[in-house]
């Protein structure tokens, strides 16, 4: 029985490296950097858009379970630090990557990195990063509107020999923008989205679709209009996008972001997830028209 056991282990793994060979990463020259104490954890999707998970074969609907099992095995101060690698084949629907990032994001892991070269990963830092979708908020309706009421403290009782601690800085916008975002409550994301302006893009494999006209990826004159003109970008994905493609737009945003890196003004990208849209339909949410 052992040896029946360690044959189909053996088995198992060479499926898995064979599979895994087959995987045709996008192409780039760009490196990200990680320290030697960073954790790193590897999903795979070869061509039949199997899911691996390190060696072991998983499937949409335990993604978020074994990634938690995983994420528990790294010592307890290093796992804020944990990193997704996504080694993902070319040719993969951008939908089944979608679910991929959702479940992820389940766990509020947000730092991702998509791999890009050889599957041989001769140079292990070639890749790009670009942060995962939030983690959904859900909320009940009456935590929408729910403030803290301060409690009155005399004059008398509040004089203390104790000295205050300096109060944290306000979180930036960016952050509760997207935490407003991805949420159910039309209210939140009305006020969130009420001082601000906003335009919504579809990423194609042609390119951005903005108004209902095509922007291409190498067309820096748009985009560099576009990003300059609004404060968000809310960008959703059409069915037929391939993760190659996505992986261009990511690039070319990147590229954007690089140009305007003085500028004071440009738009903060906002990825909205199937599934984000989804609940925001049931939540009769429509803050972008064009999308439906």
């Amino acid at each position: 029985m052992k040896i029946i056991c360690i044959a189909f282990c053996f088995f198992c793994v060479s499926i898995f490296n064979a599979q895994v060979k087959s995987i045709e990463l996008p192409e780039g020259e760009q490196e990200v950097k990680i320290t030697r104490v960073t954790p790193v954890l590897s999903f795979y999707i070869d061509k039949l858009e199997n899911i691996y998970l390190e060696k072991e074969r998983i499937t949409l609907n335990n993604i978020a379970l074994k990634l938690d099992q995983a994420i528990k095995t790294i010592p307890e101060q290093n796992r804020l630090r944990t990193v997704i690698f996504l080694y993902i084949d070319k040719q993969t629907p951008y939908s089944t990557v979608d679910k991929l990032k959702t479940e992820i994001a389940s766990l509020d892991v947000r730092k991702i990195v998509y791999k890009m070269g050889s599957i041989e990963d001769k140079d292990f830092l070639k890749g790009i990063y670009w942060k995962n979708y939030p983690k959904y908020n859900a909320k009940k309706m009456s935590e929408e509107s729910t403030a803290e009421i301060p409690t009155f403290v005399p004059m008398a009782k509040s004089i203390s020999t104790k000295k205050t601690p300096p109060s944290l800085p306000p979180l930036h916008w960016t952050y509760l923008l997207e935490k407003d975002m991805y949420s159910n409550q039309k209210q939140s994301i009305d006020k969130a989205l009420s001082d601000r302006t906003i335009s919504c893009i579809t990423a194609t494999n042609k390119g951005i679709v903005y108004n209902s006209e095509l922007i291409r990826l190498e067309d820096n004159e748009a985009l560099l209009e576009l990003f300059t003109s609004y404060n968000a970008l809310f960008i959703d994905f059409d069915e037929d996008l391939s993760y190659d493609s996505y992986i261009e737009t990511v690039k070319s945003f990147k590229e954007i972001y690089k140009l305007l890196e003085r500028s004071k003004k440009k738009a903060f990208v906002v990825e909205l997830s199937s599934q984000i849209k989804a609940i925001h339909n049931e939540s009769k949410i429509n803050f972008c028209k064009s999308f439906n």
